[in-house]
C-alpha cells in the first residue's frame, strides 16, 4: 500500500515545499504526490494552483512569473504556524528525493510540461517508481505516446 504525502505534509507545512516533503516522510509516508507547472521562463516548478494568491505573499498567475521572481515569494500554504518556505524546482525536488525508496505521483498541471517532466524522471532513473497523473486526458495521453512504459492515472471529479 502506498501512503502518499499529498503536496507533502501540506496540513502542517507549506504545500509543495521541501519542508513539507521531508515532514511527510518523517510522518511515515512512503510516497510523495506533487504538481508540476512551468514558469514564464520555462522552468518546471512544483505548484498546485494556477495563481500564487492562495498560498503565498504574491498575487497573479504562476505562469506570468520567472523562476527568479517566484523564488522571492514566501510560500505559506494553509498551515497556520506562520512558517514559510520557498518554491521548489522539479530538478531540486528530484535531486533531494529520487534517491529514497518511495513512490512518486506527479500531477501534470500545465500545458507543455509532459516531455520535460518525463525526461527529468528518466534522467533520475525513477520511471518505475513514478505515476504521472492529470485531470487533463491529453497530458497523460502525451506521456504514453512519449513512453509506452510510463504509468499514468487519469484524475476525474466523479465517475459517470
Amino acid at each position: 500500500m502506498i501512503n502518499y504525502a499529498h503536496r507533502g505534509a501540506s496540513e502542517y507545512a507549506p504545500e509543495n515545499t521541501l519542508s513539507s516533503f521531508y515532514l511527510g516522510l518523517l510522518q511515515g509516508a512512503n510516497g510523495i504526490e506533487t504538481d508540476v507547472q512551468k514558469t514564464k521562463d520555462g522552468v518546471l516548478v512544483l505548484f498546485h494552483d494556477d495563481t500564487v494568491d492562495r498560498v503565498s505573499d504574491g498575487t497573479g498567475r504562476l505562469c506570468d512569473y520567472t523562476l527568479e521572481e517566484l523564488k522571492e515569494l514566501k510560500i505559506y500554504g494553509s498551515c497556520t504556524t506562520g512558517f514559510y518556505d520557498r518554491i521548489v524546482t522539479f530538478r531540486e525536488f528530484l535531486e533531494k528525493f529520487s534517491q529514497y525508496d518511495i513512490k512518486f505521483a506527479i500531477e501534470l498541471k500545465g500545458a507543455d510540461v509532459e516531455e520535460d517532466t518525463l525526461n527529468m524522471i528518466n534522467g533520475f532513473g525513477i520511471l518505475d517508481k513514478t505515476t504521472f497523473t492529470s485531470f487533463k486526458f491529453d497530458y497523460i495521453s502525451k506521456i504514453k505516446k512519449l513512453n509506452s512504459k510510463a504509468r499514468v492515472g487519469w484524475l476525474v471529479k466523479e465517475i459517470t
